[in-house]
Order: C-alpha cells, then structure tokens, then sequence
C-alpha cells in the first residue's frame, strides 16, 4: 500500500521537461591583436549572446589596443533578428586589431490558423547576404519559408520570390546565420549592425488577409515521444495505486 502511493509523486519528479522546439542557437565574439599576444584578446561563446572585448599595451612600441565585440540574437518583434556592436583600436597600425562575431540560430516552425496553401510577405529591416555587409568582411544569411533572403530590397534585403508561397500547418525551418569584423585603423568603433525580420503578412491562396494567423513552434520527434511514455507511466502508476488499494 505504502510503496503504491510514492508511485506518482516520482513520476512527476522525473517526468521529462514540456514539450521543447527545435531552436538552437550559438553565438562566438572575439576581439584581440594579431599577432596573438597574451592578455590582448578574449574570445566568448554564448547562446543567445556573448560579449568579448580587451585593452592592453602591446610590447615594443609602448601603444595601447583595444577592442570589443558584442553580439545579441532573438531581435525585432519575431525574435528573428540580430544585433552586433564591434570595436578595433590599433594605435595607427591597420590591421593589428580586430573584432568579430559569429552566430547561427534556427527554429522549426509552423504557420497555424488558416489550412491548405497561401502567401506570406516578409519585410526584413536591415541588409543580409554576403561576403559582406556595411563593407565589413563576413555577411548575413536569413532563410525564411522556404526562401532565401539576398541583397537588395528597400531595407538591404529582399526575397526573389515575394509574396512566399507556402502551405499552412506544414512544418518550416526558419535561420539566421553569419559573421562580421571589424579591422582597426586608428578610430575607435567600426558601427553598429542590425538585421530582423519586421513583418510577416499571410494571406490566402486568393490574397486576402489572414491577420489571425500565428507561428508556432514545432515540437521535437524525441520529446513527444518522452511526454507520451512519462503520461503512459503515470497512467499504469494510477492504476497500481488502485489496484492495490485494500478497504480498511
């Protein structure tokens, strides 16, 4: 009787966390003197963020150097979007210094509350593609329903197909990725650099509005399968516990 009743509150102590998405994201910052000197660099990794920066005094010619590289994921209303703020200063030496950042995020997802095919227009501020972007070495890739985003468009990015054509409810990997850097040469700040997704507008495969449609996030294969065996689990702990209940 004793053991039946400690049954279920150990199943919910070890039952699996709720149902996950598929994201992941990871974000490197770097800043530091080339060539590598000790005490003048740092390097981050962080998930949605990192942040890396150093001042030093570089031996041999008494100057100071200094940078910093710092890096946010998950911007603009959709959280699809990233920040950077890089910084070289190299005394007068172009190319001594240097920050950079790198990151990469995706999520799978799906367009609910309209069912068979229709179109999205997606309005994405700031500039994407590569090899660079703002004539800084590195680019922003963005990959959205299916569609890649290229340079150009009235905000620096734009879709070669636009509206996107897409099916609702079908599951779709959303991504953003890339790298920046920043060299010095005697100034300090390179620029701030932003790129995000600013308005997705859905319609119907006959082009009218569909405002009420959402994005949701896929669960993961593996983590249904864990929810579904800890629910099994608790079910037949419930019934143990009946079962082996005896009237007093």
């Amino acid at each position: 009787m004793r053991e039946a009743q400690l049954l279920i509150p150990l199943i919910l102590l070890t039952a699996p966390s709720p149902v996950s998405a598929d994201v992941t994201a990871l974000i490197t910052a770097s800043s530091a003197v080339i060539p590598a000197t000790a005490g003048c660099g740092q390097t981050v990794t962080g998930t949605l963020s990192a942040s890396a920066s150093f001042s030093c005094t570089f031996p041999g010619d008494g100057r100071s150097y200094s940078g910093f590289a710092e890096t946010q994921l998950g911007t603009g209303p959709y959280g699809i979007g990233v920040s950077a703020d890089l910084s070289a200063k190299d005394g007068g030496i172009e190319g001594l210094t240097w920050s950079a950042v790198t990151f990469a995020w995706s999520e799978v997802a799906e367009a609910t509350g309209a069912t068979g095919n229709g179109f999205v227009s997606v309005a994405v501020e700031g500039p994407c593609g590569g090899p660079s972007v703002f004539f800084v070495p590195g680019g922003i890739n963005i990959s959205l329903w299916g569609q890649t985003g290229l340079p150009g468009g009235p905000t620096g990015c734009g879709f070669a197909v636009d509206p996107i054509p897409i099916v609702f409810g079908e599951p779709y990997t959303l991504s953003l990725s890339g790298s920046l850097e920043c060299e010095g040469a005697d100034f300090e700040g390179c620029t701030n650099y932003s790129t995000y997704v600013s308005s997705m507008d859905f319609t119907d495969s006959a082009g009218n509005s569909l405002p009420g449609i959402s994005i949701v996030p896929v669960p993961e294969p593996a983590s249904i399968a864990m929810l579904i065996t800890a629910l099994g689990m608790l079910t037949l702990g419930c019934r143990r516990l009946h079962g082996s209940h005896t009237p007093l």
